[in-house]
């Protein structure tokens, strides 16, 4: 399963809401692993509760898409509900076919899916970068510039090392050439 969170609810709950519901839906595996569920925020709405999500999902397909207004709360029974009925989609049913508690807003919907409110469902938590002043900035730089400086003086010396070591080899063959060619003439 594959979870798109462009909202700042935790895409952790949001995956363990869709999985429950794919278990208490007794989907087998291999459409579980497929499924990819994009969620995003949508404006208010004048039907639905601000606190309810909304979905849609292709017929016979393994693509669902979950709506969250971004100032409200969710309702967890709601969220789960919304997860059955697209995924219900998903599967090729269409609203017709749809009928009780389960997928529809009929008497009893919420007890059906009561269970939910045990899951956790929070909002990520948002890291802003903090400012750096012009002091720890310089500092940066300063450890940058201490950190290459030690890496080149480092190759230096092995450089150095290599520049004594191919010295020597090209004395020592320089006079072997020429006690060589001594030897020949």
């Amino acid at each position: 399963m594959r979870i798109i969170n462009d909202t700042d609810w935790s895409t952790r709950n949001i995956k363990t809401f869709v999985t429950r519901v794919c278990y208490k839906e007794m989907l087998d595996q291999k459409f579980i692993n497929k499924l990819v569920v994009s969620c995003r925020y949508r404006k208010k709405s004048p039907v639905r509760f601000d606190d309810h999500p909304g979905g849609w999902a292709y017929y016979n397909s393994h693509r669902m898409e979950l709506t969250f207004v971004k100032e409200a709360k969710c309702n967890k029974i709601a969220l789960a509900h919304v997860i059955a009925h697209e995924l219900a989609h998903c599967q090729g049913l269409k609203h017709g076919q749809m009928k009780g508690p389960r997928y529809s807003y009929k008497p009893g919907w919420e007890e059906y899916w009561r269970w939910t409110e045990a899951l956790t469902l929070e909002r990520q938590k948002i890291y802003m970068p903090v400012e750096k002043t012009a002091l720890t900035k310089a500092q940066d730089k300063l450890a940058n510039a201490q950190t290459l400086l030690k890496q080149w003086e480092t190759k230096k010396k092995m450089a150095m090392n290599k520049v004594s070591k191919y010295k020597e080899q090209s004395k020592y063959y320089a006079q072997r050439v020429e006690e060589l060619g001594k030897a020949t003439s």
